[in-house]
């Protein structure tokens, strides 16, 4: 079974204290609570919950289902196994 959109779609989210970034799946990032700055000296605490975050997390998922549906209606998932 392929993977879907969300679970192929990274995205780089900020760190508020030190500015680096850290990836994240998309699919995950809707999932969780809260992350760790990646950066080995910061390690702060981002809140994906917080308003602004949330709002983010749900455009990037609404745009990886258009992807899934264009996929899907194209017949072209069936190059995107796992």
């Amino acid at each position: 079974m392929g993977l879907s959109a969300g679970e192929r779609t990274y995205f780089l989210m900020t760190c508020h204290r030190c500015g680096k970034g850290t990836r994240k799946q998309v699919d995950w990032l809707s999932t969780e609570r809260r992350m760790q700055c990646s950066s080995p000296k910061c390690r702060a605490v981002i809140d994906l919950k917080a308003p602004q975050h949330q709002q983010l997390i749900e455009i990037l998922l609404h745009h990886a289902a258009e992807v899934d549906e264009l996929l899907a209606s194209t017949g072209s998932m069936d190059g995107l196994k796992d």
